[in-house]
């Protein structure tokens, strides 16, 4: 499970297939004496699928003309726990591949950042119990941002950081409390940054304002 290699058995050893080339791994009903896994892999001839990594499809591409590949495999065992984990294992692989996958194609394209330079011989401008959109993960990202030397940083109630260079600003809007329910700040950015798994070039911080008098009423209200 460490890796993205799986090792199936081919008449006595143990062959390696890199993860990406499995298509799919399905159990088919078992019958009164053994359980059954079956392995279908990516072939050359195949309808194109969203679920085949770049490299793989080229790797086919190039390949497929002079050289043999392996359609699908089915394995036959009496002790069913056996089979039951091995396709538990596979699928929770391809799902990791795939995930690494997707955060790879999403910071291929990143410009680096410079490092954040913390203020330490003063006292750090704060401000606490902050919304941060887009959300890092969950349905709701709230903590605490900070100014440093040469940019800020977002720390979630989750210790998610996320850090924006004064550099990579290309515009800031601030919308004031004035007959608003939220006051906000909002950077759009030069070039795009991380936020969780997704790139955003546009970040926003709020909070919800509301006078001594609003939560007085609001908290009389029937």
């Amino acid at each position: 499970m460490q890796g993205q290699v799986l090792f199936a058995p081919i008449n006595g050893s143990q062959v390696p297939f890199h993860i990406s080339m499995i298509k799919n791994a399905v159990q088919p009903d078992p019958d009164r004496t053994a359980t059954y896994l079956r392995l279908n892999f990516f072939t050359p001839g195949q309808t194109a699928s969203k679920d085949i990594a770049p490299a793989t499809s080229k790797l086919i591409e190039q390949h497929g003309h002079n050289s043999m590949f392996i359609k699908e495999m089915l394995y036959r065992s009496r002790e069913s726990q056996r089979l039951t984990a091995a396709h538990r294992m596979i699928q929770e692989l391809r799902k990791r591949f795939r995930q690494h996958a997707a955060k790879a194609a999403e910071e291929a394209d990143l410009i680096p950042q410079e490092k954040l330079v913390k203020m330490r011989d003063q006292r750090i401008p704060r401000m606490a119990d902050l919304t941060m959109r887009p959300f890092i993960s969950g349905k709701k990202t709230t903590g605490t941002l900070e100014a440093h030397t040469n940019g800020l940083r977002f720390t979630s109630k989750k210790h998610e950081i996320v850090d924006i260079m004064y550099g990579n600003i290309k515009h800031s809007l601030f919308q004031p409390c004035e007959n608003e329910v939220m006051v906000l700040i909002h950077f759009y950015l030069k070039n795009p940054v991380l936020v969780g798994r997704k790139k955003s070039q546009n970040v926003q911080f709020l909070t919800e304002a509301s006078s001594p008098v609003a939560n007085r009423e609001r908290f009389l209200a029937p």
